[in-house]
Formats: C-alpha cells, sequence, structure tokens
C-alpha cells in the first residue's frame, strides 16, 4: 500500500493507493473522502483542488454529516424535545445536518493502521456537549482500504455519555468515471420500500415502491428516474430506500455507467439517494467536468427516519454503529 500526506491551508490530505488499483484520498477536515479513484480514473464527482473542497460549505462532497444527518422539524426529538434543539434554518422551520453543529468542517485527529490485507485510516474525536446538543459524543470514522481487492469499508461509530440522538452519514456523489455525467448510469436498489415526504422534504411512512419510477429492483437509467421528481424542491431523486439485506456480505445497491460499476453492502437500514442535478455555477470538479446541470448519484447509509424515536436514541450502553461496503469493477473484470 501507497500512502502519501499533503497539505492544504494547514489541512492534511491522505492518499492511500492499493495494488488492486484503488486509490483513496482521505482528509481529517470532516473525517471525509476527498475522492476516489480507480484504475486512474475518478469515480466521484469532487472538486477540482483540495481548496475548492475545505471551501464548500454546502454539498459536502463526502465529508461525515453529525450529529444528525439529514432533516428534522424544529430540531427537536420525540421525548427529548426539552434538551436537544438543534439550530433551525429560520425560512423553513427544519434543521438540515445539524446546521452549524455539522461535523463536515471540523478536524478530527487521525491514526493510520497498516495491517497485512489493508490498511485502516481512523478519524476520532471526542466532541464536548453544547447548549444546543447537551451530550458529550466519542466519534469514531474509519475507512479500511482492501491490499487485494478494489473495495473499502466505512464504518461509523458514536458513543454518547448519556441517551442522544445519533445520526452519522456522508455525502459521495458517484459519477463513475463520467466525463460529464450520470445520468446514464443504471441504478439497481434491491429495496421495496421507499420514504414519502411532505412538502417541507420532511419523511411521513414508508410505501411500497411496486408500481413508482422508484422500484429500482431491476435497475433503471438515472436519468429517466430523476426526470420523474423534476418539480421537486431540490429536483431529481431525494428518496431514502429501505434495503432488502442488511449485511456486509449481500450488496443491495448497484451503478453502472459505461465500463465502471459499484456495488454497495450495508448494515444500515436504508440508503438515502439523491441525483445532484441542479446547476452550481463557477464549480470545477477533478474529472475536468465544469459548472452546468450535472447528475450523480449519492449513496448514503442511513437509519429510519419515520421512525425517529426509536431509531436515533443511542445510549453509552448502546452506542451508533454503522458498516458500508463499497466495491468497483470494471466489464474487463
Amino acid at each position: 500500500m501507497k500512502i502519501q500526506k499533503t497539505e492544504c491551508a494547514g489541512e492534511t490530505f491522505l492518499r492511500l493507493a492499493s495494488p488492486s488499483g484503488l486509490t483513496l484520498v482521505l482528509t481529517p477536515f470532516g473525517a471525509g473522502i476527498r475522492e476516489v479513484l480507480y484504475r486512474g480514473v475518478p469515480m466521484t464527482l469532487s472538486p477540482a483542488t483540495d481548496a475548492d473542497y475545505l471551501h464548500d460549505h454546502v454539498f459536502f462532497y463526502g465529508k461525515t454529516i453529525g450529529p444528525i444527518a439529514g432533516r428534522i422539524d424544529r430540531g427537536r426529538f420525540p421525548g427529548l424535545e426539552s434538551e436537544f434543539a438543534l439550530p433551525v434554518n429560520p425560512k423553513t422551520g427544519v434543521t438540515l445536518h445539524s446546521e452549524s453543529l455539522d461535523y463536515a468542517f471540523r478536524r478530527f485527529d487521525f491514526k493510520i493502521e497498516e495491517k497485512e490485507d489493508g490498511t485502516r485510516v481512523v478519524f476520532s474525536s471526542v466532541i464536548p456537549a453544547c447548549l444546543e446538543y447537551p451530550a458529550t459524543l466519542e466519534v469514531e470514522v474509519s475507512y479500511f482500504l482492501s491490499e487485494t481487492e478494489p473495495a473499502f469499508t466505512l464504518s461509523y461509530f458514536a458513543r454518547p455519555n448519556r441517551v442522544a440522538p445519533i445520526h452519522l452519514t456522508n455525502h459521495v456523489y458517484w459519477n463513475l468515471g463520467g466525463k460529464d455525467d450520470a445520468k446514464e448510469a443504471t441504478l439497481q436498489i434491491l429495496a421495496d420500500r421507499v420514504v414519502s415526504y411532505d412538502d417541507r422534504l420532511l419523511p411521513k411512512e414508508k410505501v411500497s415502491v411496486e408500481g413508482s419510477p422508484l422500484d429500482l429492483r431491476e435497475g433503471k437509467k438515472v436519468e429517466d428516474v430523476a426526470s420523474c421528481f423534476d418539480a421537486t424542491p431540490l429536483g431529481g431523486i431525494d428518496h431514502g430506500f429501505y434495503v432488502n439485506e442488511r449485511s456486509l456480505a449481500h450488496p443491495t445497491y448497484f451503478l453502472t455507467l459505461g465500463e465502471h460499476s459499484l456495488s454497495i453492502a450495508t448494515t444500515a437500514k436504508a440508503f438515502q439517494v439523491y441525483s445532484y442535478n441542479f446547476p452550481v455555477e463557477g464549480s470545477r470538479f477533478s474529472s475536468g467536468v465544469r459548472n452546468g446541470k450535472r447528475i450523480a448519484v449519492t449513496s448514503e447509509p442511513v437509519l429510519d427516519s419515520t421512525t425517529m424515536k426509536e431509531d436515533f436514541l443511542f445510549s453509552p450502553a448502546h452506542p451508533f454503529h454503522t458498516e458500508t461496503l463499497f466495491r468497483f469493477a470494471t466489464k474487463k473484470e
């Protein structure tokens, strides 16, 4: 395993290159994925430079979201309303990704552990309680890059010092080497149910995918699915899919574009999937794509947002933990 360290604006970037051909570029800034490449080809839609990555405070691009990812009405939780009150966007009355408390812009400690079968990078932090979030969290985000296979595992762990709502995930935009965008990609998700949302994009209930454009069990072209939802506030896909198999041994998410493919398995209950398909003036990306209407597809492991009281609450004896396995291939393999 080749490991390189570089610096930009006082932040560290770690480049891990596996003999399998898979390269991960990681950073303690947001405990995030800066970029993923397979055989030198970008698999992610990522900012053109490290400085662009650091300065982005809108789209996150692989950074860890926490302590609460997702949209929360009034920033409050059933049973804990009087204690946990996350900052709220005054225009919407909704908390998005913990607002100013978001971990995406926090610098984590890190260590590198070289194993016989691969390399593990562990980002960690003890995040103290504050007025809006009165729990101290022990947080660990780790990435294990295989020495022999084009695959990596992402693990999230968080232990609170008291009962607290927790939901960690990340924003990675998969483009699989697309020089323009991923609208021609085929997306397949083995999920029988999907979340329905209200007009503020707050989750309502789980519904069957049967007969819906979101029935992706057989796989569909991303552009065809996204175009069915152009009237939504953000445009395109923005839905939680409840996977049929919660195991690293059973992939449930498949994305194919050209000669490249990605399969993903997770221990989480669902994937939040959305298509990045709106203009971003002046954006530059490492694959050479410039500003314009683009599509790349996310795959965020998530909890059950329709049962917030039961699913989002954790304790010292019941810490938060999810694992997700990403595996890449080409048609030649």
